[in-house]
């Protein structure tokens, strides 16, 4: 009855004074003018709400396609360094074994040199498979895995 008060104390105290007989009651009733925009306000917060979701989904997938292209993009280079080593190793002996046919006497300087660019290419081509195949391990240490997602 009539509790009504700035402080808790004061309205308690007035609450039981039976000087005061009246009792009111209030309710506030809030209703959107406008319930068709509000509906729209709701779609659209639904659907950007799912925009996000598919993105997520979309650079979840395009993370998981990055790592297995690299995984075997790794994999190829690895085999053709140990391929280019393998040919640099062989023309090596291929020049050691034409310079001594050429001390011998039994090569010519165009051989021998056309013997030695061979072996310069292909030790060339090694270093170029090891400096890709660096590069490629230095973006797989880029990558982070998440636990939760997988």
């Amino acid at each position: 009855q009539n509790g009504i008060a700035n402080t808790f104390d004061n309205a308690w105290a007035r609450a039981g004074n039976d000087r005061f007989l009246g009792v009111r009651a209030g309710v506030l009733f809030k209703v959107p003018i406008n319930r068709r925009l509000t509906g729209e306000q709701e779609r659209a917060a639904e659907l950007a709400a799912e925009a996000s979701r598919m993105q997520a989904q979309y650079r979840g997938r395009e993370s998981r396609l990055g790592w297995e292209e690299l995984q075997r993009r790794l994999s190829v280079l690895k085999q053709q360094v140990q391929e280019a080593t393998r040919l640099a190793e062989f023309q090596m002996s291929k020049v050691v074994e034409e310079r001594r046919r050429f001390r011998l006497g039994r090569s010519s300087v165009l051989q021998l040199v056309t013997f030695e660019v061979e072996a310069a290419e292909a030790e060339v081509r090694k270093y170029r498979f090891l400096a890709d195949l660096r590069k490629s391990e230095s973006q797989a240490r880029l990558f982070t895995r998440s636990e939760e997602g997988t």
